[in-house]
C-alpha cells in the first residue's frame, strides 16, 4: 500500500504530477483502502447505540478530512454501483439497471476480428445481467431496447443484433430444466 500511496504519478499534456494525498481512482488498491477506511469509520460512528440521526450527521463530519451532506428526509431511492434501488410504497425493494450519463458504451465494433460466438456471449451476458437487475419487466424491456440502439450505433447490423438479443432473451425466459442427478458430473465436452 505504501508504494501505491506514495508513488502515484500521472501525466497531463507535457506535465507530470505526483499525487500527495488520497488514493488514485482506478487502482486496485483504491477499493481495499476505501473498505479499510469505512470499516474504521463505521466502528466509530455505529458503535454508539444511543445515537439519533442528527447526532450521526454531526459525528460523520467530525471524523477524518472528508465532509458529508445529508438529506433531512432520507430518500427511498439510491443509485448504488450499477443499480437504482427503491423502496416502494408497499415497503418492497425494487431494482433497475443504473447507467451513468457519461457512459460511452464502447462495445466491440463489427470490424473486430473476434469470433461471432464471442459477440453472442457478450449480448447474452448483458441481457442476463439486465434480467437479474430489473424488478419490473418494463425496465428490463427498456434496457433491451437501449442495448439494441447502442449496438446499432456502434455499426452492428440491426437484424444480427436483434437475433442475438431475441435468442438470449428466449434462453433466459425459458431455461432448460436441469438434471439434478448428483451422480453425474460435467465434462469439458458438455
Amino acid at each position: 500500500m505504501k508504494l501505491v500511496m506514495r508513488n502515484n504519478v500521472f501525466e497531463w499534456g507535457d506535465l507530470y504530477f505526483l499525487q500527495k494525498a488520497g488514493t488514485a481512482m482506478g487502482t486496485s488498491a483504491a477499493c481495499m483502502w476505501a473498505t479499510i477506511y469505512f470499516a474504521v469509520r463505521e466502528d466509530f460512528l455505529l458503535g454508539r447505540t444511543d445515537q439519533r440521526y442528527i447526532d450521526f450527521q454531526a459525528d460523520a463530519n467530525n471524523y477524518g478530512i472528508l465532509t458529508w451532506d445529508f438529506d433531512i428526509i432520507p430518500s427511498a431511492t439510491v443509485n448504488f454501483l450499477d443499480l437504482t434501488i427503491t423502496i416502494n410504497p408497499n415497503y418492497r425493494i425494487q431494482t433497475k439497471t443504473y447507467q451513468k450519463a457519461m457512459n460511452l458504451y464502447q462495445y466491440i465494433p463489427p470490424s473486430s476480428v473476434h469470433s461471432p460466438k464471442m459477440m453472442k456471449g457478450i449480448v447474452y451476458g448483458l441481457i442476463r445481467q439486465y434480467k437479474l437487475q430489473n424488478t419490473l419487466p418494463s425496465d428490463y424491456i427498456n434496457q433491451l431496447k437501449l442495448l439494441f440502439q447502442r449496438f446499432v450505433a456502434r455499426g452492428w447490423d440491426q437484424r444480427l443484433i436483434k437475433s442475438y438479443i431475441l435468442e438470449a432473451d428466449s434462453k433466459l425466459s425459458n431455461p432448460i430444466p436441469s438434471n439434478n442427478n448428483a451422480d453425474e458430473t460435467l465434462t469439458n465436452k458438455e
